[in-house]
């Protein structure tokens, strides 16, 4: 996972890439509720993206993130669990 995190920061363009999506989200939202979005703006966002979403750098990254997430939620339920234990 860690590997994966260094390896995304030493590729601006994908962090980049991100920060746009998530600046072009914002305005789609607002763009949405003002009824003035463009179908050609709203393919043009799902376009971007679609490819960041499936660059495979990202791929990995996110689902290596989630094991990650899932590994860190079990751990956390057997402490707990074993706290309980303790207590009774």
């Amino acid at each position: 996972f860690k590997k994966y995190e260094k390896t995304l920061r030493e590729h601006p363009e994908l962090l980049s890439l991100e920060d746009e999506i998530k600046q072009e989200s914002q305005i789609i939202l607002k763009k949405k509720a003002l009824g003035e979005l463009t179908d050609e703006e709203l393919k043009a966002y799902h376009d971007k993206k679609a490819y960041f979403e499936n660059h495979p750098l990202i791929v990995n990254y996110l689902n290596l993130k989630s094991e990650v997430n899932d590994y860190l939620i079990q751990v956390e339920t057997i402490i707990n669990e074993e706290l309980l234990k303790a207590i009774d």
